[in-house]
């Protein structure tokens, strides 16, 4: 069996879809069980934290969030409106959906909001650990961000010699690339915020 493109030719092109906000594009260079998990991982949050808001627990203590009470959450609270996603509108709807295609309205919702993920990325180097596992070094370009007056997440840009790690998977002769925080936030407060009817309000907005 013969690998088709090596994982810098993967890496590049995932980038250069980020950078054109192609997310359909740029999450099929993605590893399909991974975004299969952070599907899963997102909707269990959203769940849990809406039913905690749905009833709160008697107490000070903060929400708890099991992903073991997710099917139950969902047959409660599947119809909350997710204000966050263009499309579906509800968290069922959001569940039906594959992988791939939940991921790209996340990563939409995402740029919209801080303008990073369509961030010019350049790669420095490729470090390949084994036939199965590369690791591909870049860094994000956040001066063009700032000229396209997207302020991002708060931070400062970081030293000019840091730089980011992009890992890829080889199965069955293609090389898929694993999420990445840098350019996936799956901060608990961002994905909580897809439940805020103000997400609504700046699209009418912005409309």
């Amino acid at each position: 069996m013969s690998v088709t493109d090596p994982p810098r030719a993967v890496a590049d092109r995932f980038f250069a879809a980020l950078e054109r906000a192609d997310w359909l594009a740029a999450v099929a260079e993605c590893d399909g069980d991974g975004l299969t998990e952070f599907r899963d991982r997102s909707l269990a949050v959203l769940a849990a934290h809406r039913q905690f808001v749905a009833n709160p627990p008697s107490g000070s203590g903060g929400a708890v969030l099991d992903r073991d009470m997710t099917a139950a959450a969902f047959a409660q609270v599947g119809d909350t409106p997710m204000y966050g996603f263009r499309s579906p509108h509800t968290l069922a709807e959001a569940a039906a959906l594959p992988g791939p295609v939940f991921l790209s309205h996340y990563l939409a919702a995402l740029d919209e909001v801080y303008g990073e993920v369509s961030t010019p990325r350049r790669v420095v180097g490729v470090v390949q650990e084994n036939d199965a596992l590369a690791h591909v070094l870049y860094r994000r370009d956040d001066a063009a961000r700032r000229k396209r007056g997207r302020l991002g997440r708060g931070q400062g840009p970081p030293p000019s010699w840091v730089v980011t790690v992009l890992t890829l998977r080889e199965r069955d002769g293609d090389w898929r690339a694993l999420l990445d925080r840098e350019i996936v936030s799956d901060s608990l407060d961002f994905i909580q915020s897809f439940l805020a009817p103000e997400w609504s309000e700046d699209q009418s907005a912005a409309g």
